[in-house]
């Protein structure tokens, strides 16, 4: 009973970030490319996370990399809100405001640990 009242709190706050983030985007008039790269992420990652959750537990080289997303998922609302104020100008060789290297460079690290536990017979 508790995991499923948990579980229905996490949504819930999961389900309310995204309608506040999607309200910010829809009710500003000039989108740059920027934000609806940002827009992009912050739809298409729930969907991602919820077709790997939806079978059976998927290996951990996969459940990690995704899991990570969730942090770059909260990351990306926030950036959102910055660049729809004005306040973030777009620069080359980052994804919602995060250096495509570390990004690249921290799932690739994700993927290896969760090889490495699934290896060791740890996941």
């Amino acid at each position: 009973m508790r995991g499923v009242i948990i579980t229905t709190l996490l949504a819930l706050i999961f389900l309310f970030w995204l309608a506040a983030e999607l309200y910010g985007f829809f009710k500003t008039k000039n989108k740059s490319p920027e934000a609806t790269r940002t827009v992009a992420y912050i739809l298409g990652y729930p969907l991602l996370a919820v077709y790997v959750a939806s079978g059976s537990l998927p290996p951990a080289a996969i459940v990690f990399p995704v899991a990570l997303g969730g942090v770059f998922w909260l990351l990306a609302g926030m950036h959102l809100k910055k660049v729809l104020e004005g306040e973030y100008l777009s620069t080359p060789g980052t994804f919602i405001g995060i250096s495509i290297r570390y990004c690249l460079g921290s799932v690739l690290g994700a993927f290896l640990l969760g090889a490495l536990l699934q290896y060791a017979g740890l996941f």
